[in-house]
C-alpha cells in the first residue's frame, strides 16, 4: 500500500536513509603535499613576524599606528577648520549682501536726521517759551491755546519743511536706495543751512 502525500503526515523514512542529491565527490587526500602546505604556512607566519617587526621605528613605536594617529589628527584639524569656515559663512550670509549693508546704513542716517530735527525742534520750543515767560517753563504746563500758539510760531512752523518719511524696504533695489541717499542728503544740507540762519536770528 503506497503512502499518500498529506500535509500533516509524518514521513516514515529517516533522513539518514533519504537519497542524496548532487553528492560531492570524495576529496583525494592522497594527492595533497602536506609537507609543502605546512612549509607554506610557516613561510606566511615568518613573513607576518618580519612585517610586524619592520613596522617599528627607532623608538620601538609602530609606524602604522603613528601614521594612523597623524591621519586622525589631520582629520580633526580639517574638521575644526571646516566648522569655523561654516560658522563664518553663516555669519556673512546672515549679515546680508553689500546692498543690504548699504540699505541699512542709509536707513540709520535717515533715523539720525529725524532725531536731529526732533531735538532742534525741542530746543526752539524751549527758546520761544523762555521769550514768552522770561524763564524755563515745562511744555506740559502750557494751556491748550498756548501750545497751539507754539505750533504756529514761525520758528517752529519752519521746521515742518524738514518732515521726512523714510521709504526704507528690506529688499530695496540699488536705484531706490540711491534715491533715498539723494533725498536725505539734501535734507541734511538744507537743515544745516536752516539751523545756521535760525541761530543767527534767534
Amino acid at each position: 500500500m503506497s503512502l499518500q502525500n498529506y500535509p500533516n503526515q509524518v514521513n516514515p523514512y529517516p533522513t539518514a536513509f533519504a537519497p542524496i542529491v548532487n553528492r560531492k565527490p570524495a576529496l583525494d587526500t592522497e594527492s595533497i603535499d602536506f609537507e609543502s602546505r605546512i612549509q607554506a604556512e610557516l613561510q606566511s607566519l615568518s613573513e607576518a613576524v618580519d612585517s610586524y617587526q619592520a613596522d617599528k621605528d627607532e623608538n620601538g613605536q609602530s609606524k602604522i599606528s603613528k601614521s594612523l594617529l597623524e591621519a586622525k589628527l589631520d582629520v580633526n584639524r580639517i574638521m575644526a577648520e571646516l566648522t569655523a569656515a561654516q560658522k563664518r559663512l553663516q555669519e556673512i550670509e546672515q549679515s546680508g549682501s553689500a546692498l543690504d549693508h548699504f540699505n541699512g546704513a542709509v536707513n540709520r542716517v535717515e533715523g539720525g536726521f529725524q532725531k536731529i530735527v526732533e531735538l532742534y525742534q525741542t530746543k526752539v520750543q524751549s527758546q520761544v517759551i523762555k521769550q514768552w515767560f522770561g524763564g524755563n517753563v515745562d511744555l506740559s504746563r502750557l494751556s491748550k491755546d498756548r501750545r497751539n500758539d507754539l505750533k504756529l510760531h514761525a520758528r517752529v512752523e519752519a521746521l515742518r519743511a524738514f518732515t521726512y518719511l523714510s521709504q526704507y524696504r528690506a529688499n530695496s533695489s540699488q536705484a531706490e536706495i540711491e534715491k533715498r541717499v539723494d533725498a536725505v542728503g539734501q535734507k541734511l544740507i538744507d537743515l544745516k543751512s536752516h539751523i545756521q540762519n535760525d541761530t543767527k536770528q534767534a
